[in-house]
C-alpha cells in the first residue's frame, strides 16, 4: 500500500459519519510506521466546517497530501488544489524538456478568476475570526436537539458547522421492514 485517503473527522461520502480525532492520530502513527502516505481529503470538511481551519488540525497531525476545494473560494467558484510535502513535490518535479515530470492538472485548477476569489477568501480567514463559530454551532445543536425524539429520526450528529440528521422508516423497528 502506498497511501491512505481519509476525510478528517467526518466521512461525508459515508453518510456523514463523524469520528473522534484520536482515530486520525492513530492512523497517522500507523502511516509513519509503515511508510505510507497520508492524504487528507479536506474538500468537504476544510475551511472551518469542523471547528478548525482543517479537520486534521484537531488531531495535531500533518498529512503528506491535502486536497482542497469548495471552501477555498468561499463557495463562489470552482477551484481545487493539492498541497504536499517538499519531498513528494521534488519526486515529481523535473524540467519540461526532459519529458519525465509528472504534469498534473484538472478542470478546476488555476482559473484566474477563481484564484482571485480564493485569495479574497483566504484574506477573510486571515483577517476575521470566522472559524470560531461556536455560538452558531451551539445554536444549531439546540435547534435540532428535539429531533432526536422524532419517530423517524434515528440520529442527530454534529461536528462544528456540520449537522446530519439520519432518517429512519420506523424507529421502534430500527428501520427494518
Amino acid at each position: 500500500m502506498c497511501a491512505v485517503i481519509v476525510e478528517p473527522l467526518i466521512q461525508c461520502a459515508g453518510y456523514m459519519r463523524m469520528y473522534h480525532h484520536k482515530y486520525l492520530e492513530l492512523l497517522s502513527e500507523a502511516c509513519r510506521e509503515y511508510n505510507i502516505h497520508l492524504i487528507a481529503d479536506e474538500i468537504a470538511v476544510g475551511f472551518g466546517r469542523t471547528g478548525t481551519m482543517f479537520g486534521f488540525q484537531q488531531a495535531k497531525i500533518t498529512p503528506d497530501i491535502i486536497c482542497l476545494s469548495k471552501g477555498i473560494t468561499g463557495g463562489y467558484m470552482t477551484l481545487s488544489t493539492i498541497l504536499t510535502t517538499d519531498d513528494i513535490y521534488d519526486a515529481f518535479y523535473d524540467e519540461y524538456e526532459k519529458l519525465n515530470a509528472f504534469l498534473h492538472s484538472h478542470s478546476y485548477t488555476a482559473n484566474p478568476i477563481a484564484c482571485s476569489a480564493a485569495n479574497a477568501t483566504l484574506d477573510i480567514f486571515k483577517d476575521k475570526d470566522v472559524i470560531k463559530n461556536k455560538i452558531l454551532s451551539a445554536h444549531m445543536r439546540k435547534c435540532f436537539e428535539s429531533l432526536k425524539d422524532h419517530p423517524h429520526v434515528s440520529d442527530v450528529r454534529q461536528k462544528g458547522m456540520v449537522l446530519a440528521i439520519e432518517l429512519i422508516k420506523d424507529k421502534k423497528r430500527k428501520g427494518l421492514l
